[in-house]
């Protein structure tokens, strides 16, 4: 049966237990009360074929915008690994990135980075403030170090600007020479620093 004709029928059906209804109440109706219902009724079943087809038209552009998004999130995953595998240093993350995302950066500074308050700082930007885990190179007798961090995209983003405003406190200096991709390895349960100390 034809659903147009199912649906046409269906109404009649309403609107004669309506007017039955009317009818055991001593209600009077009339030929115009039972045009008004079908009208009201054939308003609101376009009313909601509209919000269907508007529904399923948004669907579609989700679709869409997702699957554009996660091609274009590809491509920049392949082009950081192929940044990391020239040796080139990490870039600024796309606007597209998940700021949820678990990354690891390997971060490498100069300048006065042996001493212990440098080092305090380091650990209390990485683990008290960000919830970041990794680790930090022992002391040595150069003027450089690796500090090697994993979390979220947004909080190890936030340590990498930490460490390029330079300025930690007190005379010293610091530079950061390189930031690179690492992969998470998922081997810390907190950020750790080696004092050198037996």
């Amino acid at each position: 049966m034809n659903r147009n004709l199912k649906f046409t029928l269906l109404s009649l059906l309403l609107v004669a237990l309506s007017i039955s209804a009317v009818d055991a109440f001593g209600v009077p109706h009339s030929l115009a009360w039972t045009t008004h219902s079908l009208t009201s009724i054939q308003q609101q079943r376009s009313t909601i074929t509209r919000s269907i087809t508007i529904r399923r038209q948004e669907e579609s552009h989700s679709t869409n915008y997702w699957n554009a998004n996660s091609s274009h999130r590809h491509n920049d995953y392949n082009s950081a690994l192929h940044a990391e595998s020239e040796g080139k240093t990490a870039e600024a993350t796309s606007p597209s990135a998940d700021p949820a995302e678990i990354i690891a950066r390997r971060i490498i500074v100069t300048g006065d980075v042996q001493g212990g308050y440098y080092r305090a700082c380091v650990k209390n930007e990485a683990s008290r403030f960000r919830k970041l885990l990794g680790t930090m190179s022992p002391p040595d007798d150069t003027k450089q170090a690796e500090i090697y961090v994993e979390g979220k995209r947004k909080m190890v983003e936030s340590f990498i600007r930490w460490c390029k405003r330079g300025d930690v406190g007190l005379s010293q200096s610091i530079k950061v020479e390189s930031v690179l991709d690492e992969y998470p390895t998922g081997l810390y349960d907190g950020f750790y620093i080696d004092t050198g100390r037996k």
